[in-house]
């Protein structure tokens, strides 16, 4: 991109949890397109951000380390969150990282957060898929849906200036711009959404107060 087509957008520092994952990959991608100074919390590998590597601050730690997670946030502008869990796994990593990236911007004085949970967690199950409601009370799936509603409680029970972003099915594809955005589930709407229309959406939150204070679904 040159410098003449390049968005005029601040510089401002963005730190990025859950950066090598589906969607946390199209927001790292995206985020340095857009010229913001780009940070990434990982726990594992690096491996999957390839040559984007070069491009950023790498923070190495575990999420639910407190102090590990405030020396990431410390000075940054706007924190976007994509952790991700396994089905069964019991350590509620979603919760259990999510309070702790509200503490820190809290304490540190950060006030833009926006966070990917699931358009499962709307408060009207009726509106979902029969599929969705029978898997998500699956033995193996309730502790996975436990922990997302508790780091989706830790977000609003806060004073950020948050946003909750609940995307449907997540699909790799192309970034259309083509999506709708509603409080809720509507009739008619396709249960599919790509990883690159959502991430294009959670950074337009950085600097939109549309949704703020909102939990939102995201869907073609």
């Amino acid at each position: 991109m040159s410098e003449q087509t390049k968005p005029k957008l601040n510089k401002e520092k963005i730190v990025i949890f859950g950066a090598t994952g589906g969607t946390g990959l199209e927001l790292v991608k995206q985020s340095l397109g857009m010229g913001y100074d780009v940070s990434v919390f990982i726990h594992r590998s690096a491996d999957s951000l390839g040559d984007l590597i070069d491009e950023i601050t790498m923070f190495h730690g575990d999420v639910k380390d407190y102090e590990a997670v405030q020396q990431a946030i410390k000075g940054s502008y706007a924190v976007l969150v994509a952790l991700g869990t396994m089905p069964g796994k019991t350590d509620m990593v979603l919760s259990k990282g999510t309070a702790n990236i509200v503490r820190a911007m809290t304490e540190n004085n950060v006030r833009r957060l926006v966070v990917e949970t699931g358009a499962a967690l709307v408060d009207d199950k009726k509106s979902l898929p029969a599929m969705w409601r029978f898997t998500s009370s699956m033995p193996l799936m309730v502790n996975m849906f436990d922990d997302k509603r508790k780091q989706e409680l830790a977000v609003k029970n806060s004073d950020l200036d948050w946003v909750i972003v609940r995307p449907v099915n997540l699909i790799n594809g192309e970034q259309t711009n083509k999506y709708v955005v509603n409080e809720k589930v509507k009739s008619g709407m396709a249960f599919k959404i790509s990883r690159s229309d959502v991430a294009q959406f959670m950074l337009q939150q950085i600097d939109d107060d549309g949704w703020v204070h909102k939990p939102v679904v995201i869907s073609y």
